[in-house]
């Protein structure tokens, strides 16, 4: 078995790909992706001081949001630990290309869900928050990831 890309490479992905999932995780946990007034709105929940409700029959962009900003954290995660199976196990190039392929998926996803909240959900009184944010730092983090992956490849 050959190693195909340098163990800083590796690394660099495993680092970038962690950082990736968390950003990820807290993202979808963050209850403040956009703030209206005294109102914080996440993807499941709205606050109002320290009252927050669920958001109960959400339309149907919120869902599809939700759906992909979901898929894009496992993505992430299955990406992840590819890769650690990689680092420390099966230095295969076919385990290594589905961690990269992966975590592109991943962040081309965060982008997606990106795309539809920010697009459906803005009006001038709303401000992106932190929620939002995270979810943009998420999709730069994973695709960051899967570039260094590629160019890891390429070099091998």
């Amino acid at each position: 078995m050959a190693v195909y890309a340098s163990q800083l490479q590796v690394t660099g992905v495993l680092v970038f790909g962690w950082l990736a999932l968390i950003t990820g995780i807290s993202s979808l946990a963050a209850n403040n992706w956009v703030n209206v007034g005294i109102v914080s709105v996440g993807l499941f929940k709205m606050c109002a001081h320290t009252v927050c409700l669920n958001i109960s029959d959400p339309p149907a962009w919120l869902m599809a949001t939700r759906a992909f900003l979901v898929i894009s954290v496992f993505a992430i995660f299955a990406g992840n630990i590819a890769m650690t199976v990689f680092k420390f196990k099966y230095q295969q190039k076919q385990v290594q290309q589905t961690a990269i392929a992966l975590l592109l998926f991943g962040g081309i996803l965060a982008i997606m869900s990106i795309s539809i909240y920010a697009g459906k959900s803005s009006s001038l009184d709303e401000k992106y928050s932190t929620g939002f944010v995270l979810a943009w730092i998420t999709s730069v983090f994973a695709l960051l990831a899967s570039g260094i992956g590629c160019a890891s490849l390429r070099l091998a």
